[in-house]
């Protein structure tokens, strides 16, 4: 079997932790501005503009959606396009509170060039002070959002990753930085890094990458030995990929020249995950001022369907 090497240049980030503590820094001057002028402060960001990137949360969303509670609703403006955030709303007072909270975080990890996970964060705010402002996991998940969309940068550029979801499988080696690497060839596959910036080098000698949408289907293809017999990298997402399972899917077709093949149900929600790798919903996605194209890692990904019809199949 050929190896297949490519080094990657590593995602300098000086200039993003810059950016965003400098846009954090004037949105917070901004307030202070206000509050002496004798007004209550107030933010206004895109609507939407990193909604769609969460999409591994979207059915728990949907569950929990009639439940939302008022003081974290949004306010429109009369510009469709853009959420304001006004500190005299009742409504809007712990929304405020909370964004500006993880302002602060997202503004100290820059300095320290440091990443914590969502959930961490969500845990540092149940303190006696804060608990009241972030109830549940999905309040701490959509300020982020609120907030990238308010700075004009991504997600992760805040610092905040989510917690390792999708898994890996086959012969696949990833270099982490001058030093870390991580063998993908392992029983029950790896968790899937949660930071691409750092990635120096990919080997494989796999033909091509296929995704398997549930995670118990994906045990069971590890348990027959399937990257072997198939000379293949398993990926699975364990239903609505996240971030960084959809990255490597990107980086593996782009960089290593794989085909990418999806197994999912014969159902809506199946064809749903398949077109997330494949076509990328929130291709459009645009980061207002933001010196890189969030696109890039979310662009179009040729993906073929593997569809199984039911004749195939033999029950004993």
């Amino acid at each position: 079997m050929n190896k297949k090497e490519v080094t990657v240049v590593p995602e300098d980030r000086e200039d993003s932790r810059k950016i965003v503590m400098t846009r954090a820094e004037n949105v917070v001057l901004s307030m202070l501005h206000q509050i002496a002028q004798g007004r209550c402060p107030e933010v206004i960001y895109p609507t939407g503009v990193t909604e769609t990137l969460d999409q591994s949360e979207r059915c728990k969303e949907k569950a929990t959606q009639s439940q939302e509670i008022d003081e974290f609703r949004d306010t429109m403006t009369n510009d469709s396009k853009m959420t304001r955030v006004d500190f005299t709303c009742k409504r809007s007072r712990n929304k405020l509170t909370l964004m500006t909270t993880v302002l602060s975080h997202a503004h100290r990890l820059s300095i320290n060039g440091d990443v914590i996970t969502r959930r961490s964060l969500y845990y540092d705010l149940q303190s006696e002070s804060t608990q009241g402002l972030a109830p549940e996991q999905r309040h701490v998940d959509n300020s982020v959002n609120h907030v990238a969309s308010l700075l004009g940068c991504a997600p992760w550029d805040l610092g905040f990753i989510a917690t390792g979801k999708g898994l890996v499988a086959g012969d696949l080696t990833l270099g982490i930085g001058s030093e870390e690497s991580v063998d993908c060839n392992v029983r029950g596959g790896v968790v899937v890094p949660q930071i691409f910036s750092n990635l120096t080098k990919l080997q494989t000698s796999s033909d091509f990458v296929l995704i398997i949408e549930k995670d118990s289907v994906f045990q069971k293809l590890i348990e027959q030995d399937c990257p072997r017999s198939l000379n293949c990298i398993l990926i699975t997402g364990k239903g609505y990929p996240d971030v960084s399972t959809r990255m490597l899917v990107r980086i593996l077709w782009e960089k290593l020249n794989l085909p990418v093949y999806c197994l999912v149900d014969a159902d809506p929600y199946g064809i749903e995950i398949m077109l997330v790798y494949r076509l990328v919903i929130y291709l459009n996605l645009v980061l207002p001022l933001w010196p890189r194209n969030i696109n890039y890692w979310f662009a179009l990904v040729f993906v073929g369907w593997v569809f199984i019809p039911q004749s195939w199949l033999h029950w004993e």
